[in-house]
């Protein structure tokens, strides 16, 4: 059953581009069928919309394919010079706001979009009149693609000055963003997700100054909240839990995806988190290690720029500055994007859910997962004339099968794993490179490793690994273990105070885990492609963060 243009057509698309590359970094799991289609339709737009406004010279942004509810994406490069010059001239005027103030830039995005959450927020599903519900469903969309286009006009803008720092690092330096001299650089900086889990840290603080501990650790999560509205000490904190989910509830454990609740409407992950933190042997030292890492962090500022000529210091600081913005903004811009623009859209899909379940149209109130929005559109139009619960039905089976198929191939198309992230290098996408795809491992026998991957955060580390394939499972990451996994979601920052490193699937040096891990100062190796495959829950592990590879001691 075709569900949108999207779907990769091999008689079509690999005539257009030489190579495909699973974009394992966001849909692994596969995702639901009006998920995919938001990323296939909003996310491609936005591509092209974000890389047309800036004037990238050497591409045109990525086109989006779906396979089965995993994404599958391609660089689209410029190959005519004259264009390329063109674009370029103009692209240094449009990346000027970057250079000059990025923070102001960063601020009015922020502003814009929540001028659109705040309505929606707001908006009553159980009251509104169907004729209420179509407009606010054309509401939703509109707010979905804005946050898509100001989403990659940021990350284009800030990606593609961190790989022109880079570049010029590489040249002037003899280093990479695989480089310990380069994590330094990019260390040492707080974030909006940070902010997030430190006011969590005081809810467990919060909890053991009520004496409620024996509560947390002796209960199963889903039956804390129950117990403690039992006492006033407990319904105390539960107050201090409503003040936090008020501002901080829109997270989601799985951001990329439409059928994971968000904190707000389902409690129970910050529950867990609690509970891990209040586990022996656990603190929250991400504020006791910054101080070091700034001190740390501008050493090595100096020793850069001690060996910069003085003729291009000047630049070579102005990029720079903007390149240590791109962790910031990893993480605040998941908090601000994705986080509560994919939770007001479920928020939305329930509420239709319920209201054309009554009517007969569909069956549950999370069946518009299963629908695309033109479906959605004509039953909340007409819900007596529509009766969409045998194509939900089909689909619900035909996702339970593809589900669980997480073994996709890496490439589809007739280039090397060599000749692929040549071409991607030739293309020059910043947001492939460093975090959606990734620069692929090189084999190198010298190191006899079990795992060659991309060093994303320094360091070396050994103990009992955790694999995690399901964002529900986060909650069992016990304290000392070495987390695997596809890849970490910015949800999932709360348990990094228990981790000793991570390892993951996929991945770039601006990917979550290697944001994050660098400022708890833990070694993570990112994008070793097959982890998840080869390593069990238990086995200990010897992770080094200095050349990215894992080895397998048990």
């Amino acid at each position: 059953m075709k569900r949108h243009a999207f779907e990769f057509d091999p008689e079509i698309d690999l005539k257009r581009y030489q190579v495909w590359y699973l974009d394992g970094s966001h849909s692994i799991p596969p995702w639901t069928p009006m998920f995919a289609w938001t990323w296939c339709n909003h996310l491609r737009h936005a591509h092209v919309w974000a890389a047309g406004r800036l004037s990238l010279p050497n591409n045109r942004g990525t086109d989006w394919r779906e396979i089965d509810g995993c994404a599958y994406c391609t660089p689209t490069p410029i190959t005519d010079a004259a264009e390329i010059r063109q674009r370029e001239t103009v692209f240094r005027e449009r990346i000027r706001p970057f250079l000059e103030d990025y923070d102001a830039v960063w601020q009015q995005a922020v502003r814009e979009l929540h001028g659109l959450y705040d309505p929606l927020k707001r908006f009553d599903y159980e009251e509104a009149t169907f004729d209420a519900l179509y407009e606010n469903w054309e509401d939703v969309l509109a707010m979905h693609r804005r946050m898509w286009e100001l989403h990659f006009y940021l990350m284009y803008a800030t990606y593609t000055i961190y790989t022109l720092f880079e570049g010029l690092c590489r040249e002037l330096l003899g280093i990479d963003d695989t480089s310990t001299l380069w994590h330094r650089l990019m260390q040492g900086f707080d974030n909006d997700l940070f902010e997030a889990d430190r006011k969590l840290w005081e809810l467990r603080l919060l909890a053991e100054e009520l004496g409620l501990t024996e509560v947390f650790l002796s209960s199963p999560a889903d039956q804390v909240l129950p117990q403690l509205r039992g006492s006033a000490r407990g319904r105390q904190w539960v107050e201090a839990l409503a003040a936090y989910l008020d501002i901080y509830g829109w997270r989601m454990p799985r951001m990329m995806e439409f059928n994971c609740p968000s904190w707000r409407e389902d409690p129970t992950p910050v529950i867990r988190h609690i509970q891990q933190f209040l586990a022996p042997g656990v603190s929250f030292d991400l504020d006791r290690k910054r101080p070091a890492l700034v001190e740390d962090r501008q050493r090595a500022e100096a020793e850069v720029l001690a060996r910069v000529p003085p003729e291009q210091r000047e630049w070579f600081s102005k990029l720079m500055a903007v390149a240590q913005k791109a962790g910031v903004f990893s993480e605040s811009h998941d908090f601000h994007f994705e986080h509560q623009a994919h939770a007001i859209f479920r928020r939305a899909l329930l509420g239709y859910g319920r209201r054309l379940a009554a009517k007969g149209c569909l069956a549950a109130a999370d069946d518009p997962l299963f629908l695309v929005p033109d479906e959605l559109r004509k039953a909340l139009g007409a819900p007596e004339y529509h009766d969409l619960r045998p194509v939900v039905a089909a689909r619900r089976k035909e996702f339970a099968d593809y589900s669980q198929r997480l073994d996709r191939p890496t490439l589809i198309g007739n280039l090397s794993l060599e000749e692929a992230t040549a071409h991607m290098v030739r293309a020059q996408d910043s947001i492939m490179m460093k975090i959606t795809i990734g620069e692929f491992p090189q084999v190198r026998p010298e190191l006899a490793a079990d795992l060659y991957g991309i060093a994303g955060s320094p360091g070396v580390a050994e103990g009992p690994a955790r694999v995690i394939l399901d964002e529900r499972d986060v909650g069992e990451v016990q304290a000392g273990e070495i987390l695997v996994a596809p890849i970490t979601y910015s949800g999932w920052t709360p348990i990094f105070p228990l981790l000793k490193g991570v390892v993951t699937d996929r991945g770039g040096s601006l990917a979550h885990a290697a944001v994050v891990g660098r400022e708890y100062h833990i070694p993570i190796v990112v994008n070793t492609l097959e982890a998840t495959k080869k390593i069990r829950t238990g086995q200990r592990l010897r992770i080094d963060g200095y050349q990215g590879v894992v080895y397998i001691l048990e």
